[in-house]
C-alpha cells in the first residue's frame, strides 16, 4: 500500500497529474499503473492558501485551527477534571449533588484554561518562539543521552521505535512543545492573577508569589508527565497515557505545593492577613457586646456562610 500524500483540495486536480507524469516516467517505486495516483494522493480539507493563513499567527484561520485544536484537548481535560473533582467531593464527605456541582465548576475552568492555553500556544509558536529554540533544545537533547531521549521519544509514539539521532530531534521536538505550552499556561493564570491585583482583590506580593509557584508547578507537571508516560510506555499506550496524566498531577501538585510551603516562610497569603483581620475584629465586637456562648456560634456560622458566599 502506497503512502498516502496529502495536498490542499484547490490543488487536488493537479497533484494528480503530477503524480501520474511521475508514474510514466518510472520515478515512483513498485508502480506502474497511473491509476495508481488517485490512492497516493489525498484531497486535503483547506486550500492551499487557508494553509497559509494558518501558518500565521494572528489570522483569522490560524485562530480557528488552533481554536479547534484547542477544544479536542480541552474536552479531554475536562473530562479529567470532573471524575478526579466528583470522586474527591464523595470521597470528603460530601453529596452527591454537592460533588457533581464542585466537578461541574472545576472542570469548566479546566476546560476554559486549556482552551486559551492551547490557542496561545499555537500562536506563540507560529511568531516564531518554536523555531527559535531549536538549537538549544537540541543541545539539551544531546546532554541527557540516547537511552533518555529514546524512551521519551517512544513514549509518544505507537509505530516503530526509534533510536539515536531521530530520538533526540523527536525528544528536542517534545521539549520546545512542553516549554511553549509551559509558557502560555504561566502567561494565562499570571493574566487572571493581574485582573485580580487590578480589581485590587490580591496584593502584588501575592501576584508575585503564585507567579513562582505556577511556574514551579507546571515545571514539575512537565517532568512528572514525561517519566510518568515514558514509564507507563512500558505496559503500551494506554499505560503511556495514564503514566503521563498521573505523573503530570503528582508533579505538578508536589512542586507547587513544596513551593508553597517555602514562600510561606518569607511572604504571607493574602486570605491568611484577611482571616487575621476578621479574627481581631470579631474579638473586639464580642467583647463590646458581651456576647455569650450560644450568640458566639450563632455569630461563626454565620461568618462562615459570608467568607464561603464572598469566595474567600
Amino acid at each position: 500500500m502506497p503512502m498516502k500524500i496529502e495536498v490542499p483540495k484547490d490543488k487536488y486536480n493537479d497533484a494528480i497529474v503530477a503524480m501520474q507524469e511521475k508514474i510514466k516516467k518510472g520515478q515512483v517505486p513498485n508502480i506502474t499503473d497511473i491509476n495508481e495516483a488517485t490512492n497516493i494522493i489525498k484531497e486535503g480539507s483547506i486550500s492551499y492558501q487557508q494553509a497559509k493563513n494558518i501558518a500565521k499567527a494572528g489570522s483569522i484561520d490560524s485562530l480557528i485551527y488552533d481554536a479547534k485544536s484547542g477544544m479536542i484537548i480541552a474536552r479531554n481535560s475536562m473530562g479529567v477534571s470532573f471524575v478526579v473533582e466528583f470522586a474527591y467531593s464523595l470521597w470528603m464527605g460530601k453529596d452527591a449533588e454537592v460533588a457533581f456541582s464542585d466537578a461541574f465548576r472545576s472542570c469548566s475552568k479546566t476546560f476554559g484554561l486549556a482552551l486559551t492555553t492551547t490557542v496561545l500556544a499555537g500562536q506563540l509558536s507560529k511568531v516564531g518562539m518554536n523555531s527559535a529554540m531549536v538549537d538549544s533544545t537540541e543541545k539539551f537533547a544531546k546532554f541527557m543521552g540516547n537511552k533518555v531521549c529514546s524512551n521519551i521519544a517512544n513514549a509518544t509514539r505507537n509505530g516503530k521505535a526509534i533510536h539515536g539521532a531521530a530520538a533526540a530531534k523527536s525528544t528536542a521536538k517534545i521539549i520546545r512543545g512542553n516549554v511553549v505550552s509551559a509558557i502560555a499556561t504561566i502567561t494565562i493564570l499570571s493574566a487572571i492573577d493581574i485582573t485580580e491585583l487590578i480589581r485590587k482583590r490580591i496584593s502584588t506580593k501575592q501576584l508575585f508569589k503564585n507567579f513562582i509557584v505556577n511556574i514551579a508547578g507546571i515545571t514539575g507537571g512537565i517532568v512528572g508527565g514525561t517519566a510518568g508516560g515514558t514509564a507507563g510506555n512500558v505496559v503500551g499506550p494506554a499505560g503511556g497515557v495514564l503514566g503521563a496524566i498521573s505523573g503530570g498531577t503528582l508533579g505538578y501538585s508536589k512542586a507547587s505545593n513544596m513551593t508553597k510551603k517555602w514562600l510561606d516562610k518569607f511572604i504571607e497569603d493574602d486570605i491568611v492577613k484577611l482571616y487575621k483581620i476578621i479574627e481581631t475584629m470579631y474579638n473586639s465586637l464580642a467583647s463590646d457586646y458581651l456576647l455569650n456562648e450560644k450568640e458566639v456560634e450563632k455569630t461563626l456560622d454565620i461568618l462562615h456562610i459570608l467568607t464561603e458566599t464572598l469566595d474567600f
